[in-house]
């Protein structure tokens, strides 16, 4: 079990990068097997996925619409002068 074993500062260090990047296989593997026994990895896991779907709808919808949000922006700082 050694070669599988991982920490659980590594496991979320590799759920991190799973989010922003691709992990390797062998690593892939290792997480899978680490989320299987440790109930606080995986709602780690379940949580940090939860987190960043939420960040990245929200800098979607910036980057989609950024001159109502500049106007909507500009209209209330005139309206309080």
């Amino acid at each position: 079990m050694g070669k599988l074993h991982l920490t659980c500062k590594k496991a979320t260090e590799l759920i991190e990068r799973k989010h922003l990047d691709k992990i390797s296989f062998k690593n892939g593997i290792k997480l899978y097997f680490h989320l299987i026994i440790c109930k606080a990895c995986s709602t780690y896991s379940k949580h940090s996925l939860l987190i960043h779907k939420a960040l990245e709808r929200r800098f979607k919808k910036d980057v989609k619409q950024p001159e109502k949000s500049n106007d909507k922006l500009k209209e209330k700082i005139i309206s309080k002068l």
